[in-house]
This record gives C-alpha cells, sequence and structure tokens, in this order.
C-alpha cells in the first residue's frame, strides 16, 4: 500500500491496518469481519459518531483493547495519542520511519503507553522528510 494511502486505514482503536500483513487485515471501517464487529472501540466509535477513539472525551477508557490486562494496550494507546496530538498522517510517519512498511503490532507487545511512545518518537527520521 502506497504511504500516502495508510492514513485512511487508522483504525478507531489506532493501529494502521494497512501495514497488517494479508490475511490477517483489518477491515473495520469498510467490510468488518465478525471479530471486527464485535470490536468495543469499533462499535462505541460508530454508536458516538466519531472517526475514531482520538476524538472521545473518555480516552482512554478501560473497555477493549484498552483494558488493563490486554496485551496491545500500550501499542493502541499510544497510536491514539499520535493521533490526537498530530493527526493520522504523523502517526503513519512515526510507525513508517521506525519500521518501514513492514507489520509492526508484535514489536509493541505488553508495552506501555508511554514507552510505546518513546519508541515511536525516537525513531530515525525518514530519508527527505
Amino acid at each position: 500500500m502506497e504511504p500516502a494511502e495508510l492514513p485512511k486505514t487508522v483504525a478507531y482503536c489506532g493501529l494502521v491496518c494497512g501495514l497488517c500483513p494479508p490475511p490477517r487485515t483489518c477491515e473495520c471501517r469498510t467490510s468488518p469481519k465478525p471479530e471486527e464487529a464485535n470490536c468495543y472501540q469499533r462499535n462505541c466509535c460508530i454508536g458516538k459518531d466519531l472517526d475514531g477513539c482520538w476524538e472521545c472525551d473518555e480516552f482512554p477508557c478501560d473497555r477493549g483493547y484498552y483494558s488493563k490486562d490486554n496485551m496491545w494496550r500500550g501499542l493502541n494507546v499510544a497510536s491514539v495519542q499520535c493521533v490526537r496530538d498530530g493527526g493520522k498522517e504523523d502517526l503513519v510517519k512515526l510507525i513508517l520511519a521506525r519500521h518501514g512498511g513492514q507489520h509492526y503490532h508484535g514489536f509493541y507487545m505488553r508495552k506501555t503507553p508511554d514507552q510505546v511512545l518513546r519508541m515511536l518518537r525516537d525513531a530515525p527520521e525518514e530519508p527527505g522528510s
């Protein structure tokens, strides 16, 4: 997927789904699979008419991907915080600077939001930026 298209693939929860390898691609915005249709963040945002959790006054809640025992909490919360701070495009730039066009989720498993933010923001700048 072209980098310019990636901001359109940022899920309600903050993940950049355009970087997920097939067949694990998330299509929660366009044609959700059954497990995506039951996603707390997706359904909450749709119910509140929000583009994503970054628009919610209750962020970060303690439900779904943001629950304290979820191994992806740090990545999701940090990703949404990046969107809040600079927009979807900035989140994509941070992830591309750190990981290129590769799938990146596993790199942040079981990290805290602060750890993920530091890791993303300390990434080298993209060439030409």
